[in-house]
């Protein structure tokens, strides 16, 4: 079987048809900001931090499903297009050990709009079979249904979004938890249940999307913020120098 061109299984358009992911559909995405561009004019790079994200086989894949981290990456990354946007992939939170690998919480990825930040926890990628709501366990972290799954994640999401806090200028912190990227195999997607107004936020404030409805929400929170967005140079310099280090990084 061919992986590469445009019979290819694994590229980028097939596997966002593949989980009902239209981006072209997304009205955002062709829409005329031609008015906000001056402002934009001396932003230049627009994403960071690619690594492990830029193939369907990197960290998040299994078995039988392409890497959950690399779809949204680049589902995120498409949000550069309006003025203002630069995107991060795989952050130390601030306060965080300066190690190679050694984040306890690793944001997997950042959307920096002015002075608000997204951070996006893309691992939330099946759902419980039981109910949907927020459980918190004995040790106090909160996890989605009874079982509490993914308390780990909304603890490294909710923990993120205070440190995040902490930076230059920041008004609003904002933390996603993805669901339903890469549905398990034999998992029929379409039964899942939906996500209520009283399930969508946690008690900590982590928000619940499935991977369509993250993007409508973050788009439309930054185009609604456009007429009065101002840049941000001096967050968007601390978010950089929150890049995870690997052992290839020198500096």
């Amino acid at each position: 079987m061919a992986k590469h061109g445009a019979a290819d299984p694994y590229r980028l358009e097939t596997q966002l048809y593949k989980h009902g992911i239209y981006p072209e559909t997304w009205a955002w995405r062709n829409a005329d900001y031609s008015q906000y561009q001056s402002r934009n004019a001396a932003i230049g790079q627009r994403v960071y931090g690619d690594r492990q994200v830029t193939s369907p086989w990197g960290r998040g894949s299994g078995d039988s499903s392409v890497s959950h981290i690399w779809l949204s990456a680049a589902l995120i990354n498409m949000l550069t297009v309006i003025p203002g946007v630069t995107v991060f992939h795989r952050l130390r939170a601030p306060g965080t050990p300066r190690k190679p690998l050694n984040t306890k919480f690793p944001i997997e990825h950042a959307v920096l709009h002015g002075s608000t930040v997204f951070l996006i926890d893309p691992n939330g990628s099946y759902w419980s079979k039981l109910s949907l709501g927020w459980t918190q366990k004995q040790n106090g972290r909160y996890g989605i249904g009874p079982k509490a799954h993914f308390s780990y994640n909304h603890e490294g999401l909710a923990d993120g979004a205070r440190r995040f806090t902490t930076l230059p200028g920041i008004q609003q912190v904002i933390p996603l938890l993805g669901m339903n990227v890469t549905p398990m195999s034999g998992v029929d997607s379409s039964r899942n249940p939906p996500i209520t107004p009283v399930v969508r936020w946690s008690p900590q404030g982590v928000g619940l999307f499935t991977i369509n409805e993250m993007m409508d929400f973050i788009s439309s929170s930054i185009t609604a913020a456009l007429p009065s967005w101002q840049d941000n140079p001096e967050l968007r310099t601390a978010m950089i120098d929150l890049q995870e280090r690997t052992l290839f990084t020198f500096n």
